[in-house]
């Protein structure tokens, strides 16, 4: 169970990136997406990012236990070893191929606590923009990367544009769908696929995000923070009744 609120380090206690980088291309940086996604991580001990870019899952949730980033390019890699990162962090970044580091460390995979995120270049037919990245990823890549990530046994959660490259191999997996903004201003929708049951709010790694938008999450925030406030004025005797209310009205959570 993810701890609550008042026992994260402060840093945490926000729901702002704990670790500062500038916009990317193809990030999840935008209103609501980094939320949407966050939302549905289950509890992890060690969290991969397979395309690392400016990954805005990683530096927004709260951190693993173990945390790797996997990324072809130089340039973003020595970005990342610029950036100051909190001491808890427990990142390293392995420069390189994914197909080639993921095969290097295959044992990381076989571990059932391991949640790999991916957020590999879009297929060129889903993007409208001509921008294009360093290293792109043709659709045979694609096709490989599906191939070798439905053999995994850890959890796995791939972000795309709907295509048919990807809805077949993954018809088994859960999917879902929401709106965003791409760096354009264009609307845009996307579409995450998961190896995974959708988890229970309990079972979120990170239960900071939850709520369908910002303004619910502000409501949850200050509802929770009342509760704290009365509580923390409880004598010794009312806190024990209140602890032991709880455990006999909540047994799966207490």
């Amino acid at each position: 169970m993810p701890p609550a609120a008042s026992q994260l380090p402060a840093i945490l206690q926000h729901m702002k990136p704990f670790i500062q980088l500038p916009t990317y291309f193809g990030g999840k940086n935008a209103s609501g997406v980094v939320h949407a996604i966050i939302n549905q991580i289950p509890t992890h001990r060690t969290f991969v990012s397979g395309f690392l870019g400016h990954c805005a899952i990683l530096r927004f949730k709260r951190p693993a236990s173990r945390n790797l980033g996997f990324e072809i390019d130089p340039n973003v890699v020595a970005v990342w070893k610029k950036a100051k990162q909190p001491l808890s962090m427990h990142l390293a970044i392995l420069q390189g191929d994914f197909f080639q580091i993921a095969a290097e460390n295959q044992h990381i995979f076989q571990q059932p606590d391991t949640f790999l995120y991916l957020d590999p270049p879009y297929p060129l037919a889903t993007r409208r923009s001509r921008h294009r990245y360093a290293h792109e990823f043709s659709d045979e890549q694609h096709t490989e990367l599906l191939r070798r990530i439905a053999a995994m046994p850890c959890l796995v959660a791939i972000s795309t544009y709907d295509n048919p490259l990807y809805s077949h191999p993954l018809a088994t997996w859960r999917k879902i769908s929401f709106p965003s903004t791409t760096r354009g201003n264009a609307s845009a929708t996307e579409t995450l696929y998961m190896n995974y049951p959708e988890p229970a709010p309990l079972d979120l790694h990170d239960t900071r995000f939850v709520g369908a938008n910002f303004r619910q999450r502000e409501k949850s925030k200050r509802r929770i923070a009342t509760l704290e406030r009365k509580i923390a004025r409880l004598d010794p005797d009312e806190l024990a009744r209140l602890a032991n209310t709880l455990k006999l009205r909540f047994p799966e959570i207490f």
